[in-house]
């Protein structure tokens, strides 16, 4: 069995909500080696998408994904590698996609990346 659950843009792992057979084996009693593959279709998610949990100023926003994106970009830059350059280009594209996203409505996120404002430090007054 593996767990399986349904993604939540608020948490940074996968909620364990059921579990799922992949294959049901007889063995011997005892100790007994296993050896079986697990079909990359049982699997939804192999990976746990990146979340909308970074919360500044009362928002909720996906940081990760961006930081992604930009380390795509620097090592298709850097090893001059298409491959890079190829995923950097969808990663860059989803945060397009999001607001229509199911998973992503009814939830305080933002969409956008953030931008931090920079304060000017006050004039030293004489």
């Amino acid at each position: 069995m593996i767990a399986d659950g349904d993604y939540t843009p608020l948490t940074s792992g996968m909620p364990t909500q059921r579990w799922k057979t992949i294959e049901t084996l007889a063995y011997p009693q005892g100790s007994s080696r296993l050896d079986f593959g697990i079909p990359i279709a049982t699997i939804e998610k192999i990976a746990y998408p990146t979340n909308f949990k970074k919360r500044i100023n009362g928002r909720n926003y996906n940081s990760y994904h961006f930081i992604h994106a930009d380390s795509l970009d620097i090592l298709a830059r850097d090893f001059d590698n298409p491959v890079f350059d190829e995923y950097a280009r969808r990663w860059r594209a989803y945060p397009e996609q999001w607001p229509d996203h199911p998973a992503y409505q009814g939830h305080d996120i933002q969409t956008e990346r953030y931008q931090m404002k920079l304060r000017r430090p006050e004039a030293d007054e004489d």
